[in-house]
C-alpha cells in the first residue's frame, strides 16, 4: 500500500472523511524535473493563485526564481513568509494601492490606464507590458485568454500610447512584454508554435519602438489533461525544441507545476438507483473540489476500501456526487467501477492546483476537508 493510501486509511473513524493530501516528495521531484529540463536563459515563476498553501510553496521555493501574485492578499500572504523572494504582480483591476505596493516589485501593465497610475507614483518601477494581439486558435482551445476581445493586457493599436508614457516618465522601466494567450494547452505542437508567435510579435514591436527588450514572458497555459491522465504534456520535449533567444525567456505556470501531487479523498456515505442510473453520495463535493465542474469535466477517480456499513455495488456504471442541494454537484459522471461499498474512500488524483482554493467554502455550511501535507 502506497503512504498515500495509508495516510488516507488513517482518517477513516467515526467522522465521515473529507480531506486534501498533498505529497511533498512528488511535488518537490516534479520540480526538481521541470528545473533540470530548462535550458541556459530561461526562468519558472510559479503563479501562485494555483495552490498557495504555505507547505506547498516552501517545497517550491528552491526550484523558482521567484513568484506571480495577482493580489493584494497574494502579495501580503507571499511575504509574510518569503520576505526576500522575488515577485511579479499580475492580474487586471489593480486597485491604486494594489499599484503602490506594486511599484515595489515586477509589475504586469494590464491597461493605458494603469500605465498612467504607475507613472504618477513618481517611483522606480520594473513592469512589464501584457499584450493581446490578435492570434489564430483552434476552434476547439478550450480556455482562450487573449487573442479576442477581453479584459487582460493591451492590444497593439495601445502600444504606441504606452511607449509614449515610458518615454516620458524615464522612471519606468521596462523590462519586456508579457503573452499569456490560452490554457489547458496539452498539444506540444500547437504550443510550439503559438511560442513561436509570441518571439516574432515581440521582436517587432520592439523593433518597431525603439524598445530594449530583456524579458520575454510566456505565461503559462499548460494543462493537466484530466481526461487521459497518461497522456500529459511534453515539458522535456518543449524545453529541448524552445529556440535560443537574444533575451531571457520567463515561464509562469501554474496548475502544470501543482497539479499533479494534490488527492482529494472522500467518503461514500450513500448507494441509490435513480431513473436507472447509479449514484455514489460523498461526504464533501464541489463545495470542496470544484475543479471538475469548473473545468466541464468527470474526474479520474479510484476506490480504496474502508470499513463497509451499507450497501455495495459491483460492475457498476455511476455517477459521484456530493452533499449540496443542487445537481450540479457532481463530481464524476458514467465511471466505470468494479466494486464499491459504502463506507469507502474515493481518491481523485490531480487535485494539487484550482481545487480547494477556487470552491464556494461555506455553501450549506459542511466542514471544511482536512489538509493533510505528507513529506519524507
Amino acid at each position: 500500500m502506497s503512504r498515500l493510501d495509508e495516510a488516507a486509511r488513517g482518517l477513516l473513524g467515526a467522522q465521515p472523511v473529507a480531506a486534501y493530501l498533498y505529497d511533498l516528495v512528488a511535488l518537490q521531484e516534479h520540480c526538481l524535473r521541470v528545473r533540470e529540463a530548462l535550458p541556459a536563459g530561461v526562468e519558472m515563476f510559479y503563479a501562485i493563485k494555483a495552490n498557495a498553501e504555505v507547505p506547498i510553496l516552501k517545497t517550491m521555493a528552491p526550484y523558482m526564481d521567484g513568484f506571480e501574485v495577482a493580489s493584494g492578499g497574494e502579495l501580503d500572504h507571499l511575504q509574510a513568509h518569503f520576505p526576500k523572494a522575488t515577485i511579479l504582480f499580475g492580474g487586471p483591476g489593480k486597485t491604486p494601492n494594489e499599484l503602490r505596493q506594486a511599484a515595489e516589485h515586477q509589475v504586469h501593465v494590464e491597461s493605458l490606464w494603469e500605465l498612467q497610475q504607475l507613472a504618477a507614483l513618481q517611483l522606480p518601477v520594473h513592469l512589464f507590458l501584457r499584450m493581446n494581439p490578435a492570434l489564430d486558435h483552434r476552434e476547439d482551445s478550450p480556455m482562450l485568454m487573449a487573442g479576442k476581445p477581453s479584459p487582460f493586457g493591451l492590444t497593439p493599436d495601445h502600444l504606441r500610447a504606452a511607449v509614449d508614457i515610458l518615454r516620458d516618465n524615464p522612471q519606468l522601466k521596462f523590462l519586456g512584454f508579457h503573452l499569456h494567450t490560452r490554457s489547458l494547452q496539452l498539444d506540444l505542437e500547437e504550443h510550439l508554435r503559438l511560442l513561436s508567435r509570441y518571439f516574432t510579435l515581440a521582436e517587432d514591436w520592439a523593433q518597431t519602438y525603439g524598445l530594449d527588450l530583456q524579458v520575454l514572458n510566456l505565461g503559462g497555459g499548460i494543462g493537466v489533461n484530466y481526461r487521459q491522465p497518461s497522456q500529459q504534456f511534453d515539458w522535456e520535449q518543449l524545453c529541448l525544441r524552445l529556440p535560443r533567444r537574444p533575451y531571457r525567456l520567463r515561464f509562469e505556470c501554474g496548475r502544470f507545476l501543482t497539479g499533479f501531487c494534490g488527492t482529494y479523498a472522500c467518503e461514500v456515505l450513500d448507494l441509490k438507483e435513480s431513473h436507472g442510473e447509479h449514484f455514489a453520495v460523498c461526504r464533501g463535493g464541489t463545495h470542496h473540489f470544484r475543479l471538475p465542474a469548473a473545468q466541464g469535466h468527470s474526474h479520474p477517480f479510484r476506490v480504496l476500501a474502508g470499513p463497509r456499513k451499507g450497501p455495495v455495488l459491483e460492475n457498476v456504471t455511476l455517477n459521484v456526487v456530493g452533499q449540496l442541494c443542487t445537481p450540479k454537484d457532481r463530481l464524476a459522471s458514467g465511471a466505470q467501477v468494479q466494486q464499491i461499498g459504502v463506507g469507502d474512500l474515493l481518491l481523485f488524483p490531480l487535485a494539487g492546483a484550482y481545487a480547494w482554493n477556487i470552491s464556494h467554502h461555506d455553501f450549506l455550511m459542511h466542514p471544511h476537508p482536512q489538509q493533510i501535507f505528507l513529506d519524507a
